[in-house]
């Protein structure tokens, strides 16, 4: 009798660790903490949710963003849309704290695409603050943001959930838990798309 209790006991033990490392790695995997992000266009109850790993100074993030922009227009209820910034350069901060702090005048999708599609390799604090003027963004309300680096650690963790996937590649896009990896065209994203509605 003792040795069927010991082992019950064992399997009890061996069950509990099981679900304790379930539990951390589903807690700790970087794609569903970039899902949770309170910045995303699309519906928050999304079927799909399509994360981007970009730098708003990469070329090839700067071109895949017109696909990303018609994909969000064809599927508005279908997809949720989460921008993470990667971080390559060392101007890639200031770009990246600029669409934060443009969050803070409603403005952060409007920086977004004007940071991209404007084609950067590089920027300056005095260069951003010309695009947040042309945005109707106050400038000393940015600059202040920017200077006490009020996103600044967030983005660096951002940063650092795509250096736990082992991002090499701008962008890097998860569609769901599917990777795809620099330029896409638009037919394969929709296609992607289409095939995992209603999976």
């Amino acid at each position: 009798m003792k040795g069927g209790n010991l082992n019950i006991s064992i399997i009890l033990v061996l069950c509990i660790i099981i679900f304790s490392i379930v539990v951390i790695t589903y807690v700790r995997d970087p794609l569903r903490i970039a899902s949770k992000d309170r910045d995303f266009l699309g519906s928050k109850d999304a079927e799909i949710t399509i994360i981007e790993f970009g730098d708003y100074l990469d070329s090839n993030t700067s071109n895949m963003n017109p696909v990303i922009d018609t994909i969000i227009r064809e599927f508005p209820e279908d997809i949720k849309f989460v921008f993470k910034p990667y971080l390559t350069k060392n101007d890639s901060i200031i770009a990246a704290q600029g669409v934060k702090c443009s969050k803070d005048s409603d403005k952060l999708w409007r920086m977004h695409n004007t940071l991209l599609n404007a084609k950067l390799t590089t920027i300056t604090p005095i260069k951003l603050y010309q695009y947040a003027k042309e945005l109707e963004i106050k400038v000393t309300k940015m600059q202040k943001c920017i200077d006490g680096e009020i996103y600044k650690e967030m983005i660096e963790k951002n940063s650092g959930l795509g250096d736990r996937l082992k991002i090499k590649t701008l962008p890097t896009i998860f569609i769901n838990k599917r990777r795809i990896e620099g330029m896409t065209d638009l037919d394969t994203i929709r296609e992607i798309i289409t095939k995992e509605i209603g999976n």
